[in-house]
């Protein structure tokens, strides 16, 4: 019994200290922070219908899943975003390159659970850095019938966001570098 607590509880340290959306309060020379908002919308006339009870129309951002992958590795990392989209890796390692793969959430209904996702096979490594927060942006993806387009935000909404999350945190007082202007 001692056995399986101990490992339970060294799980779930694990997950959440990978997978929290949450801004750290404190910041250690040798850590980094990546940031970023995503969003799903649905236009109101191209509502996606997974089965009769779980439609989905308008815009979607909590509890959508980033997946981000170590260049070199090919290590998957993931975390949640947060009602508003946001999201936050921690100390992912400064020698490597990461990429964005892959985006997805979860609906469900009565008659089950839909997931859906978006997978990026092309997007552009990014390189967190110890002792700095790297800004990724807000990226909004919209789904029509004809296909999803893909669109980059820019970085203030995010780097605004992260200011009023991080108002009593260490991470606050570090460099905030934005990865794609």
């Amino acid at each position: 019994m001692k056995k399986v607590f101990l490992l339970f509880t060294s799980l779930m340290i694990a997950f959440l200290s990978i997978s929290c959306s949450s801004v750290p309060k404190k910041a250690a020379a040798d850590e980094s922070l990546v940031i970023g908002i995503v969003s799903m919308y649905f236009p109101e006339k191209v509502s996606y219908q997974g089965d009769f009870d779980t439609a989905v129309k308008g815009a979607v951002k909590n509890n959508i899943e980033v997946s981000v992958e170590d260049v070199k590795t090919k290590k998957v990392y993931t975390t949640k975003t947060n009602s508003d989209g946001f999201y936050v890796f921690k100390n992912l390692d400064s020698t490597s390159s990461y990429k964005i793969t892959k985006v997805s959430f979860q609906k469900s209904g009565s008659y089950g659970t839909v997931e859906r996702w978006i997978t990026f096979s092309r997007s552009d490594p990014f390189f967190p850095l110890y002792n700095s927060v790297l800004n990724l942006g807000e990226l909004k993806c919209v789904w029509y019938e004809s296909g999803i387009d893909t669109q980059f935000l820019g970085n203030v909404m995010v780097k605004n966001y992260f200011t009023k999350e991080a108002a009593d945190s260490e991470w606050l007082t570090k460099p905030l570098i934005n990865q794609y202007q």
